[in-house]
C-alpha cells in the first residue's frame, strides 16, 4: 500500500498549529506578564515564541526559520522535563509526565525535516 503523500503538507499544518494552540493555551498566563528577571518566565517565553516561529516558518519558502524553532521547541521541551520530573513513579505522575514527549517529538520533527 502507497502512502498518501498529499496529506503531508496538511499534516505538517496540523502540526505547526496545534503545537503553537498548545503552547498558548497552557503558558497563557506565563507569557502575559513576561518577568525577564525570573529564568523560568524567560524560558516559557522562548517556549512559547518556537511555537510561534514555528508556525511563521510555514509560510516561508526557506527552511531556516523552522528547523531552528523546532531545535529551540525540542531544547525548551528537554530543560521542561528535567525540571518537572516526577518525585514518585507512579502510572499518574508518569502519565502526566508524558505531555512532554508530544511537543519534543515535533520539535524534533521540524528541526530533521524540511518545510
Amino acid at each position: 500500500m502507497k502512502p498518501i503523500t498529499a496529506a503531508l503538507p496538511i499534516a505538517n499544518w496540523i502540526f505547526r498549529g496545534s503545537i503553537l494552540l498548545f503552547l498558548i493555551l497552557t503558558y497563557y498566563e506565563k507569557i502575559i506578564v513576561v518577568n525577564f528577571k525570573n529564568f523560568g518566565d524567560v524560558m516559557f517565553f522562548v517556549y512559547v515564541l518556537s511555537g510561534l516561529l514555528l508556525f511563521i516558518g510555514g509560510f516561508l519558502s526557506k527552511p531556516t526559520l523552522s528547523i531552528i524553532s523546532g531545535v529551540l521547541l525540542f531544547l525548551c521541551t528537554l530543560y521542561f522535563m528535567v525540571i518537572d520530573f516526577p518525585n514518585e513513579l507512579t502510572r499518574r505522575h508518569i502519565l502526566g509526565y508524558m505531555i512532554y514527549l508530544w511537543p519534543a517529538g515535533l520539535g524534533l520533527y521540524f528541526a530533521g525535516s524540511d518545510n
